[in-house]
């Protein structure tokens, strides 16, 4: 509540709001609706046919909107996204399978999306960002602890006879889910329009105040700098994600003022009008026992 609040700038949003060329700014919260159904095209094509609700399902990626208020971002989303799952019929170990199926598909494509724009843009923001040596560090230290704990016998022991089991039934579920060609082709389609809604958001705020860029570049810097700030635990990135998106854009050549508006404008389209939206999603899902 506290984070909530004290992101809340009435007063620069009206003025932002106010600026911002009106046509463009709708494009921007169309995008927000078409990102929507991007990933619920990933997680529909990995369901049965037979416990898929088509409105149910667009719906479950509204109220993510609604949840990513009071939770940490990529928590809410996945809280609803398996309570959906299970009304919808699968025990949790097949729940659990198929949202990492959809984790798996939006991450990879998140990242191949990243390496072709960069690779075809020319921009080397993406190396300049990766922490070579922090994260040797970590692997290391993770690595060592693991081997440490399994060379104590009853952690060992536990592992192999509580989890290891769980763990293999959970694989089976994901590489049976993984191992559909066309399931995992529309998938990927569907984290590309989610990816491709989102970085277009952006450039989209930007146009709304005369500010002409290339949207490819633009979707390169969106999606490097929304991951970081989505990274910190906030409700939905907030405070985090606003700060990084102005840095990198002032960064790359955009006056502070037009990223500062900008990042206002896509904000209130892709998170502050998706409470009240998402809780309506989430209300139409209780009343029909999918949530």
């Amino acid at each position: 509540v506290y984070v909530v609040f004290t992101q809340i700038q009435p007063a620069e949003m009206i003025k932002a709001v106010r600026d911002a060329n009106l046509a463009m700014a709708l494009v921007c919260v169309a995008l927000g609706f078409v990102a929507w159904l991007g990933s619920a095209i990933t997680l529909g094509v990995f369901m049965d046919s037979d416990k898929c609700n088509t409105i149910g399902l667009y719906c479950s990626q509204m109220a993510s909107g609604f949840t990513a208020v009071s939770m940490p971002a990529g928590v809410g989303p996945a809280f609803v996204n398996l309570q959906f799952l299970r009304k919808s019929g699968y025990r949790s170990t097949a729940a659990t399978a198929v949202m990492s199926a959809v984790w798996a598909v939006q991450g990879g494509t998140t990242i191949v999306l990243l390496l072709t724009i960069g690779l075809f843009t020319g921009r080397n923001t993406l190396s300049g960002m990766i922490p070579t040596n922090t994260l040797i560090m970590v692997i290391a230290i993770v690595a060592l602890v693991v081997s440490a704990a399994m060379a104590i016998p009853p952690v060992r022991h536990l592992v192999t006879e509580k989890y290891l089991p769980v763990v293999k039934a959970y694989a089976r579920n994901l590489v049976n889910v993984l191992a559909r060609p066309k399931e995992l082709a529309l998938g990927i389609a569907g984290a590309l329009v989610l990816n491709l809604a989102t970085g277009l958001g952006f450039w989209a705020a930007l146009m709304a105040f005369g500010y002409h860029t290339n949207p490819a570049e633009t979707t390169f810097i969106f999606l490097l700098a929304n991951t970081l700030g989505s990274a910190v635990p906030t409700p939905g990135g907030l405070g985090a994600v606003e700060a990084v998106l102005s840095v990198a854009f002032t960064a790359v050549g955009i006056p502070s003022s037009i990223a500062v508006s900008a990042t206002l404008v896509y904000r209130i389209a892709f998170y502050w009008l998706r409470i009240p939206v998402g809780a309506l999603a989430m209300k139409w899902l209780d009343m029909h026992n999918l949530i």
